[in-house]
C-alpha cells in the first residue's frame, strides 16, 4: 500500500514527568490528543497506530471511534479503546472532518524498555496484519513520540521521503510548501524556508529499500522519535531488544538510513520529560493566545517582595528593549480622583468613567461595581508584555515570591508556578520549577526570555 502512516509511542513510564505523559492537558485536550489531530490536519496520513500501555476512555479522544467488529458501533459514554500486544483496529472520524481513518491500537511487548520498545510494538504488530493479507497498510510510518507538543510533520523529511520512495522519477520539489497539506499556517515560515536548505542528506549506507529518514540537526544530535521507519524495522528492533539495547540510535545505527538535515533551533522538536519543560512549553502556548502575553508576580502575604521582584523585571527587560506593562491588584481599593480636582467633581457627579490626557500620557478610571479581571485588563495595553501583581487574582504563568520567616503553603496550584524567588524555602523539586534568588533579576529576566515563557518567538 501507498502512503504514509503515522505512529504515536505513548507507552513510556514517564519516570521523570511523575506521571502519564499521554494524558497531560495540553490546550483543549491531552497531549495524546493533540498531537493526533495536528497530524491529521497537516497531512493526509493513510493510517494511524497508537502504541500505549492503558485503556484510552473515549473521553480522551477526540472525534467518533469504532471498533473494526461485524457489530462494532462508535464507543458511547467513557467506553475503552482497548490495546493489546497484537493490536486492536478501529475507525476513527477526527471532528469537524467527513475523514475515516484506520487506526490501530497495540501495547508493548517488552515491558520498561522504553521508546524502542514501543517502536517494536507497533512496527511488529502493523507487519504481522500486513502480512496475514487482510487489510493493506503502509510499508513506512512516521513515529513520533507523544511529549513533543509543538511537533507537525516536518515538510523537509516529507519531501525527501516522498522524492525517494513514492516514484524515483518525481520531479525535484523545490519548496516543501508545496506538498499538498503538508503544514499548518503556524509553520508557514519554516515550510518556505525548506528550499534555501542543502541537501546534504547522507545515503552512504542506503541500498534499493532506505529503512529510516532521519531528522539530523546542524549541531549533529539526530530525532529518532520523529522519524519515518520501514515496518521491516520492527524485526531488527525486536533483536535488538532481545540483546539489551534501549537506546533508539542503536535501531539508527542497524538500518539503512537517510539523514535529512533540519534546524538545531526548531521548535517542532522540543520535548517535555519534566514538570517544569512541560509547564515551559504550556506557558509559551497559552501567551501565543494571548494580545499581551503575561506573566504573574505573586505572594502568599503582602510586604514579602513582589514590588520589589516586579520592578527589577520591568527594570532587566526595558533595558533589553522590551515595552513591559505592570498590572496591579488593590483589594482594599483606590482613587486616582481627588475631591478637589475637575475629575474628581465629575466623579462626585455620577460619571461612570473619566479620563485625563497630557504631554506625558492619559489615564483612564472606570468606576465600577466589581473588580476586572486583571488579565483582561493587560490585554488593552499597548505593551510588548505585561506583569501582573496580585496575591489571588494572576494567571498562569507565575512567579512565586517567598520569604524564610514566612512558611505558609504556596499561594497557588504548584502546577501554575514556572519560578521561585526565595531566600530559603524550596516546597517545589528543582524538576518542577526554577528557583532565583532577590539578587538573580537579571538571571531571572534571562531566562524568562530564553525559555520564552512569554511566547514572543515562532
Amino acid at each position: 500500500m501507498t502512503g504514509l502512516g503515522y505512529m504515536m509511542v505513548a507507552g513510556g513510564m514517564s519516570t521523570r514527568m511523575g506521571r502519564d505523559k499521554a494524558s497531560l492537558p495540553w490546550m483543549d485536550g491531552t497531549l495524546l490528543s493533540s498531537l493526533a489531530l495536528r497530524a491529521v490536519r497537516s497531512y493526509s496520513f493513510t493510517h494511524l497506530c497508537v502504541v500505549i500501555n492503558r485503556p484510552l476512555a473515549k473521553t480522551e479522544w477526540p472525534g467518533r471511534v469504532w471498533p473494526v467488529t461485524k457489530s462494532g458501533g462508535p464507543l458511547q459514554g467513557d467506553a475503552y479503546i482497548v490495546p493489546t500486544t497484537e493490536g486492536m483496529m478501529y475507525r476513527w472520524q477526527p471532528p469537524d472532518s467527513e475523514r475515516i481513518i484506520s487506526m490501530l491500537v497495540v501495547s508493548d511487548r517488552f515491558k520498561e524498555c522504553g521508546p524502542l520498545a514501543g517502536v517494536e510494538a507497533g512496527l511488529r504488530a502493523i507487519t504481522a496484519i500486513a502480512d496475514a493479507g487482510d487489510t493493506a497498510l503502509p510499508e513506512y510510518y512516521l513515529t513520533v513520540s507523544v511529549d513533543m507538543p509543538f511537533y507537525e510533520p516536518d515538510p523537509i523529511v516529507l519531501t525527501k521521503w516522498q522524492k525517494t520512495v513514492l516514484k524515483p522519477d518525481t520531479p525535484n520539489i523545490s519548496n516543501a510548501a508545496n506538498i499538498a497539506n503538508t503544514s499548518s499556517a503556524s509553520n508557514t515560515s519554516n515550510a518556505a524556508n525548506a528550499s534555501n536548505i542543502t541537501d546534504t542528506s547522507d545515503t552512504s549506507n542506503v541500498c534499493d529499500t532506505p529503512y529510516s529518514f532521519m531528522p539530523r540537526q546542524e549541531d549533529g544530535r539526530l530525532q529518532p522519535l520523529a522519524a519515518i521507519y520501514h515496518r521491516r524495522c520492527g524485526d531488527i528492533v525486536k533483536e535488538l531488544l532481545e540483546k539489551g539495547e534501549r537506546r533508539m540510535q542503536s535501531l539508527v545505527a542497524a538500518v539503512p538510513t537517510v539523514y535529512v538535515p533540519i534546524s538545531s533551533d526548531n521548535r517542532r522538536y522540543r520535548n517535555v520529560n519534566t514538570p517544569l519543560a512541560y509547564k515551559e512549553a504550556l506557558a509559551y502556548a497559552i501567551n501565543r493566545t494571548r494580545t499581551v502575553p503575561i506573566v504573574t508576580v505573586t505572594a502568599n502575604r503582602s510586604k514579602t517582595g513582589k514590588t520589589r521582584v516586579a520592578t527589577e523585571l520591568i527594570r532587566r527587560l526595558t533595558n533589553r528593549g522590551i515595552a513591559v506593562g505592570l498590572v496591579k491588584s488593590d483589594g482594599h481599593g483606590f482613587t486616582m480622583d481627588y475631591a478637589d480636582t475637575d475629575t474628581g467633581k465629575a466623579t462626585a457627579a455620577g460619571a461612570a468613567a473619566v479620563a485625563i490626557s497630557g504631554p506625558n500620557g492619559y489615564a483612564l478610571l472606570h468606576h465600577t461595581p466589581s473588580e476586572d479581571s486583571l488579565l483582561t485588563l493587560a490585554q488593552s495595553m499597548k505593551v510588548d508584555v505585561a506583569l501582573l501583581e496580585s496575591r489571588r487574582h494572576g494567571s498562569f504563568p507565575k512567579i512565586v515570591v517567598l520569604r524564610q520567616h514566612h512558611m505558609e503553603e504556596l499561594p497557588c496550584e504548584p502546577q501554575e508556578v514556572v519560578a521561585i524567588v526565595s531566600d530559603g524555602p524550596r516546597p517545589l523539586p528543582e524538576t518542577a520549577c526554577r528557583y532565583f534568588s532577590f539578587d538573580e533579576g537579571d538571571a531571572l529576566a534571562t531566562w524568562l526570555l530564553e525559555r520564552d515563557i512569554f511566547g514572543r518567538r515562532q
